[in-house]
């Protein structure tokens, strides 16, 4: 039975790892975040507040259109599934879509000043 589990698990994280480099798939946004606000998977899960295996469940959910009329709706199914935070998966949605929207130069950018942000603490 553990090892069914087990398996599972890493069945999920190897579907993920793919799917990161899918714009429209929520492992983009999560692999994104992490790069843009300079954190580890470990600290996205713990402000998710979920299990390792449902923030692998949810990284292989379509991601919501924040302009879409069922966002919120779409949104808490997500996180509903994903024993998510629907507070805390909102706001890392919108602040990767936002950041996406500056464009390559503004992502650079933000990216140098994340990295002097996390240097001076």
């Amino acid at each position: 039975m553990e090892e069914t589990m087990k398996e599972n698990l890493e069945l999920l994280i190897h579907m993920a790892r793919k799917l990161e480099s899918e714009g429209e798939f929520i492992a983009s946004a999560l692999k994104k975040y992490q790069e843009y606000e300079n954190v580890s998977e470990q600290e996205v899960r713990s402000r998710l507040n979920c299990s390792k295996e449902d923030y692998y469940k949810l990284t292989l959910c379509k991601t919501p259109d924040i302009e879409g009329n069922d966002f919120v709706s779409r949104l808490h199914k997500i996180s509903q599934y994903s024993n998510t935070s629907i507070e805390e998966l909102n706001r890392i949605i919108k602040r990767v879509a936002s950041i996406e929207r500056l464009g390559e130069s503004g992502q650079q950018k933000y990216l140098m000043a994340a990295r002097d942000k996390h240097k001076k603490k």
